[in-house]
């Protein structure tokens, strides 16, 4: 039986492609708010990183980068990734080396992506690779200074690249080649290089990456690869994404709301269990994600539906933890005969304290009187 998250997950995939998905949901993507299947999701946030809102496509390379690396590893090393996928890798995840090391080995990533990776990349592993590969430093031959101007460069993979690149340069097969200028790395503002005689301060603006990457012709500048907090947006504190998680649903359709009860995370969850429409309720429950600590919180909140403590009620995988029958018989709004069902399974501490409630209905404080009376006898 195919799952119904999975199903749902590639269709929100397809609409993605093809652009027709909301504000709302992209937004809700981006975030992580729907914890996908893994392919679906790594794709999703690939389109949405470059989308024409600034604030959601920095929110999906936040995302991204916070993406398992092995997960990312695979996307690296794939046959079928394009050219800008490793390009966004090899941005965001310079550091990884199991990330690096199949992304400088795929044969699909273009030679500006390589020379991207050669000036940052700290990691001696992932740099001997890329001296390795004579066919790209033949065709790309900036890579030669580039290789060595990094100082992480190993000493003997420096005496190799040296020794390689004089012996081209006897057979006459490489001019020489000059380094190229860069601009200091830095995590503030940066200084852009104008066409006139003076420097013009700009804050980072990802139009700026853009010029960059669409000409091929422009070398790769240190701006490309400002630290990711920066590049990202990082600055949004937990509280404020927490609050915006309440606002965005605020703004769906309930179509999208019931998408995001069926694929949302715990924030997500904990919100629509509580909506007014009671097929976003009742699909939270049917959330894959949903776990027993979450199903602990719904029993005891008095805004819910009594539906869906039914559903809790009838469940016998929940009811096996105490705190949830608890809570289920000590909540007023929980269906009465679920509630003196569950009655026979309280300790008689809890017994005691149900029969000095008054919010309790008039039959279950009935059934409670008679569990404690039997109790004694």
């Amino acid at each position: 039986m195919t799952d119904p998250s999975l199903d749902l997950g590639r269709q929100i995939l397809e609409e993605a492609r093809s652009g027709e998905i909301s504000p709302e949901m992209k937004t809700a993507l981006a975030q992580g708010l729907m914890p996908l299947e893994e392919e679906i999701l790594v794709e999703i946030l690939f389109l949405l990183s470059t989308d024409s809102d600034e604030k959601i496509a920095n929110a999906a390379r936040t995302s991204l980068y916070e993406l398992p690396d092995n997960l990312l590893a695979g996307m690296a090393r794939s046959s079928e990734a394009t050219p800008s996928l490793l390009h966004t890798l090899a941005r965001i995840k310079v550091d990884s080396r199991e990330v690096m090391r199949d992304l400088v080995l795929n044969r699909l990533a273009e030679d500006r992506t390589i020379e991207m990776v050669a000036r940052h990349c700290e990691l001696p592993q992932v740099l001997a690779l890329i001296v390795g590969n004579q066919e790209r430093l033949l065709r790309h031959t900036s890579l030669f200074e580039t290789l060595l101007g990094n100082p992480a460069l190993p000493g003997f993979q420096r005496n190799k690249l040296d020794t390689y690149r004089e012996e081209l340069r006897m057979r006459g097969q490489l001019d020489s080649v000059k380094p190229e200028p860069t601009a200091p790395e830095t995590a503030g503002p940066m200084t852009v290089a104008s066409e006139g005689p003076s420097e013009e301060l700009y804050e980072f603006d990802l139009d700026l990456i853009g010029e960059f990457e669409e000409d091929e012709e422009r070398p790769i500048a240190d701006e490309e690869m400002l630290p990711f907090e920066i590049y990202a947006g990082m600055e949004q504190s937990q509280e404020e994404r927490q609050q915006s998680i309440f606002q965005l649903i605020q703004l769906m359709n309930p179509a999208e709301k019931l998408r995001m009860a069926t694929l949302g995370n715990t924030e997500a969850r904990a919100i629509l269990v509580r909506d007014g429409n009671r097929a976003v309720a009742r699909a939270v429950m049917g959330n894959p994600k949903l776990k027993e600590n979450e199903v602990e919180r719904f029993c005891k909140m008095r805004n819910v539906r009594d539906e869906i403590l039914r559903i809790i009620g009838m469940n016998r995988n929940w009811t096996k933890n105490y705190s949830i029958v608890h809570g289920l018989v000590e909540n007023p709004k929980t269906p009465v005969g679920i509630s003196i069902r569950l009655v026979s399974r309280l300790h008689a501490a809890h017994l005691k304290q149900l029969m000095r409630s008054k919010g309790i209905p008039a039959a279950l404080k009935a059934a409670v009187k008679r569990r404690l009376t039997k109790a004694k006898g």
